[in-house]
C-alpha cells in the first residue's frame, strides 16, 4: 500500500511539474551546453555509473526543477551546485529537452 501511494504521489507531481509552464527548450543547443555534462552522465544521458544517474528519457520539467533546486541550494549536492552555477534558466531549459529527447538504454546502472 504504500508504494502505491508513493507511486500515486510521484506521478502527480511529474504530471503538475509538466504543466506548471516551463518553457520549451531547444535540444538542439542544449546538445552543445551539455558538453560538459556528459562527463558524467555521457553524452545522450546514459550514464555507466552506478553513482550517476541516467537523465536521457527524464521528464524535461523535472529535469529543470532539479537544475534549478542545485542551483539554489534548494537540492545538496556540492558537485552539481558547481556545475550548474554560470547557467541560465535557457540553459537549463535546453538542456533537460536535450536529455529527454533522448532515448533510455537499459543496463550500465
Amino acid at each position: 500500500m504504500k508504494k502505491f501511494f508513493l507511486v500515486l504521489t510521484s506521478s502527480i507531481i511529474t504530471l503538475l511539474l509538466s504543466t506548471a509552464g516551463f518553457a520549451q527548450g531547444d535540444p538542439a543547443a542544449g546538445q552543445a551546453k551539455a558538453a560538459l555534462c556528459a562527463t558524467c552522465h555521457r553524452a545522450d544521458g546514459n550514464s555507466i555509473l552506478a553513482i550517476t544517474p541516467k537523465l536521457a528519457g527524464q521528464n524535461a520539467s523535472y529535469l529543470v526543477k532539479q537544475l534549478m533546486d542545485f542551483k539554489s541550494g534548494n537540492r545538496p549536492g556540492v558537485t552539481m551546485a558547481a556545475m550548474v552555477a554560470a547557467l541560465s534558466e535557457e540553459d537549463m531549459q535546453d538542456i533537460a529537452f536535450w536529455y529527454a529527447s533522448q532515448e533510455v538504454t537499459l543496463g550500465g546502472c
